[in-house]
């Protein structure tokens, strides 16, 4: 079987258990493949903590798409 017809086996599975086999595969690499570096698994780390304690001044996606077609008006192309 190759890995393209185990993936397309694979995408017809139940959500949970794609979940569990993303996981298992995620942690099976080594360090030496990690998608994120220990930099950006702190900085993650560190802006979860201060949006679970309210110390992150949060934005709703709304409004940030508003502000974002303010300041760079049509002559720019971005999906929003």
């Amino acid at each position: 079987m190759t890995k393209e017809e185990i993936i397309e086996k694979i995408l017809k599975w139940p959500a949970d258990e794609r979940k569990e086999i993303a996981k298992a595969l995620l942690a099976s690499l080594d360090d030496r493949e990690s998608v994120l570096t220990d930099k950006q698994i702190e900085t993650i780390k560190r802006r979860v903590n201060e949006i679970e304690s309210g110390e992150a001044n949060m934005i709703p996606l709304s409004e940030v798409k508003k502000e974002m077609r303010k300041r760079f008006p049509k002559k720019h192309h971005y999906p929003l």
